[in-house]
């Protein structure tokens, strides 16, 4: 969905898009009051991802020539890969240490002023 939106309404705009809905889904996890909206939210949030994590790839391709594109790819797939066997262990240690709102802090994608 996010991939064919891109090549329909530009790259960058759905990837944009995708993290404001990441980011707003985020903040709604974390001061969800229950159950219900913490799963709604929870839905949104994979929107979002859906539609930032293949225009992310794609900038990705367009930005860098053919030599350097496959180090960025392999960069891009290694820090996936890591923060997917990490996530669950600092949000585990988070949940156990904090509250299971503070997991949700770690997913608020800061952004930069530009």
């Amino acid at each position: 969905m996010g991939g064919a939106l891109g090549d329909r309404l530009g790259r960058r705009a759905v990837f944009l898009a995708g993290v404001v809905v990441f980011a707003v889904a985020s903040v709604a996890c974390g001061l969800a009051p229950g159950i219900p909206l913490l799963v709604i939210a929870r839905c949104v949030q994979g929107v979002g991802a859906a539609l930032l994590v293949p225009g992310s790839l794609a900038i990705i391709s367009a930005s860098f020539d053919e030599k350097a594109r496959g180090r960025a790819i392999g960069t891009w797939s290694g820090f996936t890969a890591i923060t997917t066997a990490l996530g669950p262990v600092l949000g585990g240690w988070l949940i156990e240490h904090a509250s299971w709102r503070w997991a949700f802090s770690l997913t608020f994608p800061w952004l930069p002023p530009w």
